[in-house]
């Protein structure tokens, strides 16, 4: 045998030699997911190591990370059909029902509940009342005469506060 031809083959055997004891270290120091014991381990480190799970699932379905296959897209042009005119032998019934609720009272109840009163004062020198209301978060200050919300206060009174609709008096009470 040649020198040169029996380094070469010393060389390949001292790889593959080299090649089979480095997997037996490999396969000695993995470790099987069936012996390792769960119960206690924790479960911040479970999690953690469930999202690098889930983050490399991501990247390996990943088909072409570098861009080597990358199509032009398409322009999709949008097809605008012209419509048919429908021509109908008979006119079209117009539905008319009356409303079960009257929704103007309950409109009128909707506002009547946002006006809170957060006081009653009374000036004694011109024998006027002023209330202090708060509408929608907002405050004002009502006499006899205002209007607010629709309905024009008719008087206010220490105990209650005198609303006036189009239709209707409507009064508030004083709670303070």
């Amino acid at each position: 045998m040649n020198k040169t031809v029996k380094n070469k083959f010393l060389l390949v055997v001292i790889v593959l030699l080299w090649g089979t004891i480095g997997y037996f270290i490999y396969d000695y120091f993995q470790v099987d997911d069936s012996k390792v014991n769960h119960k206690y381990t924790n479960k911040a480190i479970e999690k953690k190591e469930r999202k690098i799970e889930e983050e490399d699932s991501l990247l390996l379905s990943y088909g072409d990370p570098f861009g080597f296959n990358i199509k032009p897209k398409k322009r999709v042009r949008k097809v605008v059909k012209p419509q048919r005119q429908v021509r109908r032998t008979k006119p079209a019934k117009s539905v008319t029902s009356t409303p079960l609720v009257n929704t103007d009272s309950i409109r009128i109840y909707e506002q009547l509940n946002s006006i809170k009163i957060n006081g009653i004062f009374a000036n004694e020198s011109k024998n006027e009342n002023f209330a202090n209301v708060s509408v929608y978060n907002k405050i004002y200050i009502l006499s006899a005469g205002d209007s607010i919300l629709n309905f024009r206060v008719k008087g206010v009174y220490l105990e209650y506060l005198l609303l006036q609709n189009e239709e209707s008096e409507f009064t508030i009470e004083n709670n303070m």
